[in-house]
């Protein structure tokens, strides 16, 4: 099992939470914003830190990240804290459902979320940073 850390604290956050708890290999232990973003401590239930102060909270040795940040500027904004999150030397982790049909044999990229009911065709390669 892995010690996961999740970049947002919104919908896609809270979407993210549920998968990685409910249907994978990830124990999540906390949630990472912007300090300039950060309202309160906590978020459903578990720690709530500024990113800027991750790599000591959550050493990158340790804990991997998955950015959970929606679709904000057709994606720059998920781009920038994927490659923020990668320069602070995370791994970036994935989520594939377990109801879904993946037939490739190339896995995806990381920071990935594919969700229930898809199917994945041969052949198919899904780059890193894609939802």
């Amino acid at each position: 099992m892995a010690n996961l850390v999740i970049f947002g604290a919104g919908d896609m956050a809270r979407m993210a939470h549920h998968y990685f708890t409910h249907d994978s290999s990830h124990d999540v232990v906390g949630f990472v914003v912007d300090r300039q973003f950060r309202r309160g401590g906590q978020f459903l239930g578990l720690p709530l830190s500024d990113f800027e102060d991750a790599p000591v909270a959550y050493p990158p040795s340790e804990f991997m990240m998955f950015v959970a940040i929606g679709y904000t500027r057709m994606n720059a904004v998920r781009r920038e804290k994927y490659q923020a999150a990668r320069a602070a030397g995370y791994r970036l982790a994935s989520y594939v459902s377990s109801h879904c049909r993946y037939l490739s044999s190339t896995p995806p990229g990381d920071n990935c979320m594919i969700f229930e009911d898809n199917t994945i065709q041969p052949f198919v390669i899904i780059g890193s940073n894609s939802s």
